[in-house]
């Protein structure tokens, strides 16, 4: 997952491009319902945030990625 790779230093981009990738990847997972996925798009995305001096839209990103991780296969409708 791209954001996450740019997060932590194994390929090269800016925060600009972690919050696209991971604002892409939520696009691609939250409709197919990839709970996992999601959950880490969404800190991916926050930790962007959070570099990028936004600390308002990484603590709602923080809290989504909260819900999300709660979620399991046996909930999928939700």
């Amino acid at each position: 997952f791209r954001a996450d790779l740019i997060n932590s230093g194994l390929i090269r981009g800016s925060i600009d491009d972690v919050i696209e990738a991971a604002t892409q990847a939520l696009t691609i997972l939250e409709p197919i319902k990839n709970w996992p996925g999601v959950a880490r798009a969404y800190d991916a995305r926050a930790t962007g945030y959070e570099q990028s001096g936004n600390s308002d839209l990484a603590k709602l990103d923080r809290k989504h990625m909260q819900y999300f991780e709660t979620k399991t296969d046996t909930n999928k409708s939700n």
